[in-house]
């Protein structure tokens, strides 16, 4: 079960990257982002109660780290994610965005102490030598005098935002559940982006918005964030059976 929600994962975001690219020349990066969101935090809320009864309260100690992940995982990300959009490609987006496991693996070695074995060593070997051949198209020989543009700059704060998300997850779901924290972050976020959109003209925009966007942001919303739950979720069980066989 766990390979089968990480295939699904990358059949949800895979996705991602086509529906945003959708969208990105139509509507403004903040105003996406927070209704994405939005749409997001009502589909996460429903499915919470659901499997759960009810959303569980916050403790005092417990709020810092989901207002963080709200700013990390969606604030800053789906700005950045959606403004990158708008200069590459999103199949290159995409493949930049895989490097994220390369900078999760090596901080979680460096914060949580977690063990590098050569495995690991292999695939962060292969995920920067396909990153290197990607923004450089081909001419790796080349890569210190290639020029990076906004728009990888733009996609690579998103693996930053990323990054910072999934550490602070760990502490986050020491006591949530994740889907429980997944919908607490998609809540913060979405009151973050809310006055920015509004600032950048929501209202105004949002009655000339096509058919196709508003399925794009649909899509964004429930099944885009489906990537983060079966991720967070196949995680959990996966440190359980570690525990478990110790």
């Amino acid at each position: 079960m766990i390979y089968i929600k990480l295939l699904l994962t990358a059949i949800f975001w895979g996705g991602t990257f086509i529906a945003g690219k959708f969208i990105s020349e139509t509507v403004h990066p903040v105003s996406a982002a927070f209704l994405r969101f939005a749409i997001a935090a009502s589909c996460l809320s429903f499915l919470v109660f659901y499997r759960e009864g009810r959303l569980p309260p916050l403790q005092r100690r417990q709020i810092l780290p989901v207002i963080l992940l709200g700013a990390t995982g969606v604030f800053s990300y789906n700005i950045l994610f959606f403004s990158g959009l708008k200069y590459i490609a999103a199949g290159r987006a995409s493949l930049i965005i895989a490097t994220n496991p390369i900078f999760i693996s090596l901080l979680s070695a460096v914060v949580f102490k977690e063990r590098l074995n050569w495995i690991r060593g292999v695939g962060i070997f292969l995920s920067v030598a396909g990153a290197m051949i990607v923004i450089s198209n081909g001419q790796v020989a080349e890569i210190t005098g290639y020029r990076i543009g906004l728009g990888e700059w733009l996609i690579f704060g998103c693996v930053l935002s990323w990054v910072l998300y999934s550490l602070i997850g760990k502490a986050a779901m020491a006591k949530l559940s994740a889907l429980a924290a997944v919908t607490y972050s998609a809540m913060v976020g979405a009151i973050m982006l809310m006055v920015p959109a509004f600032y950048f003209g929501l209202v105004d925009d949002i009655g000339g918005y096509t058919a196709l966007d508003w399925s794009s942001l649909a899509y964004l919303g429930c099944f885009g964030i489906g990537g983060v739950c079966f991720t967070n979720a196949s995680n959990m069980i996966r440190q359980s059976l570690v525990k478990w066989r110790r």
